[in-house]
């Protein structure tokens, strides 16, 4: 049995449009994916999560060995080799 203060907090929805809505009463049309009914950019291809994939995949190739950067082949180093930290915890 759960607390009456958690039962309160809790919402089932059933179908997507019940879903969109309920997403549209917290958050602007703009900022939720196609995916759900939104206008904003499909997920996975903003250009942060861009850089993060791109990022995954370089430090997964060097780190089973491969030279994929760095001045490797006559090339400069690539942005995820030159990148430096704003903040240094």
């Amino acid at each position: 049995m759960l607390d009456e203060v958690t039962l309160q907090k809790i919402t089932i929805l059933r179908n997507k449009n019940e879903i969109f809505q309920a997403m549209l009463e917290k958050i602007p049309i703009e900022n939720i994916p196609p995916e759900y009914g939104g206008k904003s950019m499909p997920l996975g291809y903003s250009p942060e999560e861009q850089l993060l994939w791109d990022m995954m995949r370089h430090n997964n190739a060097r780190a089973q060995g491969y030279q994929v950067c760095n001045g490797a082949c006559g090339q400069s180093p690539c942005l995820h080799c030159t990148f430096v930290a704003v903040r240094s915890y």
